[in-house]
């Protein structure tokens, strides 16, 4: 919480190297110096905000380079003119041959400064920021000057108070003891004198931090916090403002408003606030005046006011207070949508199904109703053909191009002896027997050929047993019509083709389900994705229309920023496309897939996901790949899936350690593809047991993802499996086959 006092002798050397190492960048000619003076230091909120903003603008809008010089003046957070000295010599030296072109004092401690050695810099241009009107009252400002200040509401944040809260009676004033909060300090005194019969004002800057958290952890009734800052407390000890007003939001019993835009969402309840990163983009655009030849001091900027009544909506449910007391035109931010606005349409959609479903059942019920009045007339018809069919040998098999079965079922044990787990593998004959194969050797071959094949045939079996059978041998061809076996059936494969085509519908589903999960996953950075072109689009956009308000309009300018919204609107659309492409609800159908460029449409879609886990992702992809045959939106599922799995196994690892690599090549006649990753590996003896539905190492997880992986590449005929890497972590395999060289050529 508290920090040490500076360093200044290692300030003032790595002031040296940095001035010095931004001399190399000289060499082509001085581009535009600009000084820039820290009240603070880095990081120290708000200065910190408007120093950012008007970084980021004047590099973005000033069109020649920009030689920037920060330097920090955190020693006026301690008020001791007296160690200036040093300060202003290195300052003097420094710039006695290279004077900067404009010099920028950020807040009243860089102000003050300014005032008291104005000599450093007499012909200088000065741009004074973020300093209130209440500051300027009490100093010159001097020629050659300009003054971007902020209009600090005080009277105003009080009324915002008592309108939130009508029966405070009581505010605590947390204000440190620097020289600036002090000035501040007079200045609430005087401000809330108005409204001395109706509220007593606290003044809490003689308190230590610890004495200031109990203080406001045991307030009376009808209290309220009002924080200034707290550079320095009572007990002369520096803080940094934003992390101690975080601290005593969360040990105060009463609410907390503060007067910064950069505090709200700290814990303070909000209300008038000062705007620092207008401030920010108001000094750069006053900063970029003078730098094109404005005179410093001729150019009116009126004070920034203060931002409408902004309210952090999670402090209004902590502290119970209603929307209602708010003062018009307030906003709302960090509000929480309602379970109807997360899921409205899911409600809907739900009840919607139910509907159906209960209209379903009741269809369902009066043809159940039907159906048994049907089956009563049917019975002694059924009776005999159950007699039958229980008499006839059904065979259901599958023959592939060697004549050797993949498939078969139990009824050839009945019919030749030989159990289905005997039979896979062996050919006709061997399962068959000898007269049976010359019996049904033709219609093999016609099958074989291509043809579809329905005969009726008495055949004897080996066994002695005369039977009589009606067979239907099916053709199984591949897209470019080559035969991969044949289908035999002997019964009626309606029942059988309606439950294959209802397995493959689920399995779609299942599939179509864990694309949608994953993508739940990824909503958030997703968003970030589609963002980031958006809000470039609308820098663009606002840049434009300065430039044609301008008396002379660079039109030139102009076509390059439309140019910059076009090439940003096609990257918003593309992360669209592929967004809805991956979440397309589509059959299975097989076509010829580039798969380097499948994989870096997956990497592309995981971009923002991959920056916020700090995840580096590269790319190893044999250009020489050939085509592989397969559905894209499963092969796509499955890269999905593999690189998500990768980036949860590295979660524990440092930042800067994780990395993932993707490879493609061939291998043993197969098409290759890997994930790589940099985890914790694979727990010794799990290496099939991942690929089990339902297991999973995740608190949330439902163990689907890579059982449903090794399901599609095994419809795709080829292999998924994991090993474990010799340096740590694991990577992720799969092959497919490699199509023939014609299509190949073909489809290219």
């Amino acid at each position: 919480m508290s920090r040490p006092r500076p360093i200044r002798i290692s300030a003032l050397v790595i002031a040296w190297v940095i001035l010095f190492a931004s001399a190399e960048l000289w060499a082509d000619g001085p581009p535009k110096r600009v000084l820039l003076l820290d009240s603070y230091g880095r990081n120290v909120a708000p200065i910190s905000t408007v120093i950012s903003v008007f970084r980021t603008e004047l590099s973005l809008r000033f069109p020649e380079p920009i030689d920037l010089h920060e330097v920090s003046l955190e020693m006026a957070r301690f008020a001791q003119p007296e160690q200036e000295l040093p300060f202003v010599n290195f300052l003097r030296e420094r710039f006695s041959t290279h004077r900067p072109d404009l010099v920028v004092a950020v807040g009243s401690p860089a102000f003050t400064f300014m005032q008291r050695h104005r000599d450093l810099f007499p012909a200088v241009p000065v741009l004074i920021a973020a300093v209130a009107e209440q500051v300027l009252q009490s100093g010159s400002i001097g020629e050659n000057t300009e003054v971007v200040t902020v209009a600090v509401n005080l009277v105003g944040m009080v009324e915002d108070i008592l309108s939130a809260l009508p029966g405070t009676t009581n505010i605590e004033v947390v204000l440190g003891s620097s020289p600036n909060e002090t000035f501040w300090l007079n200045e609430c005194r005087r401000s809330f004198s108005a409204f001395s019969s109706r509220v007593t004002f606290s003044y809490l800057n003689h308190l230590s931090f610890e004495a200031l958290r109990g203080h406001v952890a045991q307030l009376p009734p009808n209290s309220a916090v009002f924080f200034g800052m707290l550079l320095l407390d009572g007990a002369g000890t520096p803080y940094d403002s934003g992390e101690a007003l975080r601290i005593i939001c969360e040990s105060a019993n009463s609410p907390v408003f503060a007067i910064n835009e950069s505090y709200l969402g700290l814990g303070v309840v909000g209300g008038r606030l000062i705007p620092e990163r207008a401030v920010g983009a108001q000094t750069a655009e006053v900063a970029l005046r003078i730098l094109s030849g404005e005179p410093a001091g001729t150019i009116k900027i009126s004070p920034r006011p203060s931002t409408d009544p902004l309210y952090d909506w999670r402090a209004l449910q902590r502290w119970g207070i209603s929307e209602s007391r708010l003062p018009a035109g307030s906003s709302l931010h960090f509000r929480q949508p309602t379970l109807w606005e997360l899921h409205g349409r899911h409600i809907v959609g739900g009840l919607i199904v139910l509907i159906f479903q209960a209209l379903l059942i009741a269809r369902l019920l009066v043809q159940k109703r039907r159906r048994e009045q049907a089956e009563r007339e049917l019975v002694r018809s059924e009776q005999r053909l159950r007699l039958i069919t229980n008499a006839l040998p059904v065979l259901i098999g599958y023959v592939d191009s060697d004549q050797r079965y993949q498939f078969n079922n139990t009824a050839y044990q009945e019919w030749f002896g030989v159990s289905p787990e005997e039979a896979l593998g062996r050919t006709i004959r061997e399962v068959v027997g000898e007269n049976f194969y010359r019996s049904v050797a033709p219609y093999v071959q016609q099958a074989l050929a291509g043809g579809h094949v329905r005969y009726t045939e008495d055949i004897k079996l080996d066994t002695g047993r005369s039977v009589s059978m009606e067979a239907i041998y099916v053709p199984d061809v591949d897209e470019v019509g080559s035969v991969q076996g044949f289908y035999v059936l002997v019964m009626d494969v309606s029942e059988r083709k309606f439950a294959q085509q209802e397995a493959k519908r689920l399995q779609d589903e299942l599939l179509h389900a864990g694309r949608i999960s994953t993508m739940g996953e990824l909503a958030g950075a997703l968003a970030h994705e589609i963002n980031q072109p958006l809000s470039a689009i609308m820098s663009n956009a606002q840049a434009a229309r300065r430039y044609l308000n301008a008396p002379t309009p660079d039109l030139e300018e102009v076509r390059e920023i439309l140019d910059d919204i076009v090439k940003e609107d096609a990257r918003a659309g593309e992360v669209i496309n592929r967004l809805r492409a991956l979440l397309k609800k589509t059959k299975t159908e097989f076509e010829p897939i580039d798969l380097n460029l499948l994989f870096r449409e997956v990497v592309g879609l995981l971009h923002s996901d991959a920056v916020i886990r700090d995840v580096t992702v590269s790319s190893e992809l044999d250009p020489s790949l050939p085509l592989v045959r397969g559905d894209r939106i499963q092969l796509q599922q499955v890269a999905l899936n593999l690189m998500l799995n990768a980036f949860e196994a590295m979660n524990e690892r440092a930042n800067g350690e994780r990395r993932v690599l993707i490879w493609t090549g061939r291998k043993d006649g197969q098409i290759l593809a890997a994930v790589a990753d940099t985890g914790k590996g694979i727990p010794t003896g799990e290496a099939e047991k991942i690929f089990k539905p339902f297991y999973t190492s995740k608190p949330q997880g439902l163990g689907m993802g890579l059982s449903i992986c090794r399901s599609i590449i095994n419809s795709h005929h080829g292999r998924l499996w994991v090993e474990n890497n010799p340096d740590g972590g694991a990577t992720f395999y799969f092959s497919l086959p490699v199509p023939a060289e014609e299509l190949i050529s073909k489809q290219r």
